[in-house]
């Protein structure tokens, strides 16, 4: 995943206010949200 997609996803999950949330509005599982922020966090 590239890095502007992984910050969209950060986007979504402030808005909605969860994971689940996000996840929810991005049409992907939470697990998928989770591992997108855990691989945003390593690389920042």
């Amino acid at each position: 995943m590239d890095r502007y997609q992984a910050m969209a996803t950060f986007v979504q999950v402030v808005e909605s206010g969860s994971f689940s949330g996000a996840a929810r509005l991005l049409n992907v599982g939470q697990p998928a949200v989770s591992k997108t922020i855990a691989q945003l966090e390593n690389r920042l």
